[in-house]
């Protein structure tokens, strides 16, 4: 009888875009042969665990589920060496990476079925590969769990959640999705908004519209964005459209955030202008 090799999902949420990146998908190919690997690049900017938990959720509404998809997590800039952890969530994906709380929206979408804490916790120069990419290729292979690691409570791992109005990231067109929902807000059509990055204490003035390339060339337009929808009211346009989170940008502009002095991470107040 014929056996076909089975699909496996890797997601590889990083800040590593370099060969760092390649050698982790090597490793997994290497330890996984006879497999057809399915790679998911989630790149970060340098250090950010806040984008690579909104783009860990974003892209866990696309992928298959199940036990042969598998999250694996290398973006670590904290100073206190964190524990390296995996498990399960009650979908039956594998999560893998260093408890940074970096899967925590993963976590509150679909629950954990167990987590556990790896036996190798020894440092090593990227550790990254050399540990968290073979727990995971081993974790896709078959091995048994309790043979890589002690199982652990929930509650001694690592949660963590955007701030409201938080930056959580800024597209290749330079613009700005904000952990804030469209339904918060009550605005219509050329509604003029103030924009208050409170980090940094500055204010600019721009127009709701729930299109952007609407207005001219450089207008700074607050819109309803196409990240996290409620797919369950795809039938009910205004209610889905307002179900995203909100977003900000210069029309026709690559460099919105660049120019408006904007960063991941900042926390921008908006709100109608009276």
């Amino acid at each position: 009888m014929k056996i076909f090799p089975s699909n496996k999902n890797i997601i590889i949420v990083t800040d590593c875009k370099d060969i760092a990146l390649e050698q982790v998908k090597a490793r997994l190919t290497s330890i996984l042969p006879n497999d057809n690997l399915r790679f998911f690049d989630l790149i970060t900017p340098p250090f950010q665990i806040n984008n690579g938990l909104f783009l860990s959720k974003l892209i866990s509404e696309e992928v298959p589920h199940g036990e042969n998809t598998l999250f694996l997590a290398i973006v670590n800039p904290l100073k206190t060496k964190p524990k390296r952890i995996f498990g399960k969530l009650k979908n039956g994906t594998w999560f893998v990476g260093a408890d940074t709380g970096i899967f925590s929206l993963l976590f509150e979408e679909f629950g954990i079925e167990e987590v556990y804490e790896n036996k190798n916790q020894n440092h090593y120069p990227f550790g990254g590969l050399h540990v968290h990419t073979t727990i995971s290729g081993k974790l896709l292979k078959g091995s048994v769990k309790e043979d890589l690691g002690n199982k652990i409570t929930e509650e001694n791992i690592k949660k963590i959640y955007p701030s409201r109005g938080e930056v959580l990231h800024i597209d290749n067109f330079g613009l700005i999705k904000l952990w804030v929902r469209m339904k918060d807000f009550d605005f219509v059509k050329d509604d003029k908004i103030k924009i208050k990055v409170i980090n940094s204490n500055r204010i600019f003035e721009g127009v709701f519209s729930n299109r952007m390339m609407d207005y001219e060339d450089n207008t700074l337009v607050v819109y309803p964005g196409s990240s996290l929808l409620d797919k369950s009211k795809f039938e009910y346009i205004e209610e889905y459209r307002k179900s995203g989170l909100i977003e900000i940008g210069l029309v026709r502009n690559p460099n919105s955030a660049k120019e408006l002095g904007i960063q991941i991470g900042d926390i921008i107040e908006i709100g109608s202008i009276e």
